[in-house]
C-alpha cells in the first residue's frame, strides 16, 4: 500500500455559493450595469405589483418574464423595446405560449 492512499485531502472552507434564480438563464455571458438595473426594477416590480394585476397577462410566460429574457437575449435597448412590445400586445384577443 503507497503512502500517499492513506492521505485523505482536509476539508477546506470555500466561499458561499451566490443564490440561484429560480429560472435558467438564456445566456452565460455578464449583465451589463444597464442591463443589470433594467432587470432589477422587473425583479421589484414582480415582488410588489398587486396578485391581480400579475394574474392578468394572458401569455405564457408572464410579460415581466419575457422582458428580461428579451433583455437578456437581445441586449438592453432591443430587449426592452421588445419588452415592451409585448406588454402592449397583452389584452385580448391575443395570448397564448409567446417566447423571444
Amino acid at each position: 500500500m503507497n503512502e500517499n492512499e492513506d492521505i485523505k485531502p482536509e476539508c477546506v472552507a470555500s466561499a458561499p455559493r451566490p443564490r440561484k434564480s429560480p429560472r435558467l438563464r438564456m445566456s452565460k455571458k455578464p449583465y451589463s450595469p444597464l442591463q443589470e438595473m433594467l432587470i432589477g426594477w422587473v425583479r421589484y416590480y414582480q415582488r410588489n405589483a398587486s396578485p391581480k394585476t400579475r394574474s392578468a397577462c394572458l401569455y405564457t410566460p408572464s410579460c415581466s418574464e419575457y422582458m428580461i429574457l428579451s433583455i437578456e437575449k437581445y441586449g438592453s435597448f432591443p430587449g426592452t423595446w421588445k419588452g415592451l412590445k409585448r406588454i402592449y400586445r397583452c389584452r385580448p384577443p391575443y395570448g397564448g405560449e409567446d417566447l423571444p
